[in-house]
Formats: structure tokens, C-alpha cells, sequence
């Protein structure tokens, strides 16, 4: 994603489950409007209680705020999209093959973490294809991708 922030000439970025403190890239700097096609590939949002955002100084404001960033500069873009990830318990090396390569993991583990790899490729490929064809937000209206269970906002 910053690299989409610093170079318009790129077409499409795609942020696979990065963020910091919830946003797609580290930056503050303003994005204006980018004219690339943005997808943010990400697991669910850990939601915090006021009790752990206490514990490590962070107000309910803030944590808000910060919450709020991702979607406002998606919002921003021409085309974007943000994919969450309906599992539960997907952790971010999930998104990779690494976890596979883990000795010991029980057949219900890998087949988790098998469909997490699946629907990373397919959202990345058909976002990559809509992006080069027309507009991603045909991914939306007529979707091909086989993971329609995604929660998906289109900005």
C-alpha cells in the first residue's frame, strides 16, 4: 500500500493481512486520491475491551480512530475494497505458506490453514483480473471467486 501511496503509475495494490494499528500502511501522510485499484486482504478485527486498550494507553478514541483510518482511505480511492476473512482464529502467517510448514500441526490445522491460503489466492488473482479488465467492482456484483462467505466492503 505504500508503494501505491508514492507511485501512481502502479495499477493495483493488494495490503495481505498488514496493518499498523489498523491501517494499510504506517504512514500518516494523506493518500488524496489514488487512482489505483486498493484491496485490503485481512482476518477478522480483534475488538478490544476499554480494560485492555486501559492496559496498554490507548483510549476508546483513539482505538476508534485508528479503526476508522483503513476505511477512510480506502474511501478515498478510486476503486477499493476491503476483504475480511469470516474464520476465526486465522493468524497472520496463515496468509503463507510457512504455517504449513509447521512439523506437528493436526489435520483439522491444516485444512484451516489451507483454506486461508486458497482464499488469498483466489480474492488476489480475480482482484489482480478485474483490476486489468475493467472494475473490480464486478468482483462484488458477479463474483467468480468460490469464498463469497468474505465480508467485503466495496469503497
Amino acid at each position: 500500500m505504500r508503494a501505491c501511496q508514492i507511485d501512481a503509475s502502479i495499477r493495483a495494490c493488494v495490503n495481505i493481512d498488514g496493518s499498523y494499528r489498523a491501517r494499510l500502511y504506517p504512514s500518516d501522510e494523506a493518500m488524496g486520491h489514488p487512482q489505483q485499484s486498493l484491496m485490503w486482504l485481512r482476518r477478522p478485527l480483534c475488538v478490544f475491551t476499554d480494560q485492555q486498550l486501559k492496559g496498554v494507553g490507548v483510549t476508546r478514541g483513539e482505538f476508534d480512530a485508528e479503526i476508522a483510518f483503513g476505511p477512510r482511505l480506502l474511501g478515498g480511492a478510486k476503486r477499493g475494497l476491503d476483504v475480511q476473512f469470516p474464520q476465526v482464529g486465522v493468524d497472520h502467517m496463515d496468509f503463507s505458506d510457512v504455517r504449513l510448514l509447521e512439523s506437528g500441526i493436526s489435520p483439522e490445522a491444516r485444512a484451516a490453514r489451507l483454506l486461508t491460503l486458497q482464499m488469498t489466492r483466489d480474492w488476489v488473482r480475480e482482484f489482480i483480473e478485474k483490476t486489468f479488465d475493467g472494475d473490480v467492482r464486478l468482483l462484488i456484483a458477479r463474483p467468480a471467486v468460490k469464498h463469497r462467505e468474505a465480508h467485503v466492503s466495496v469503497y
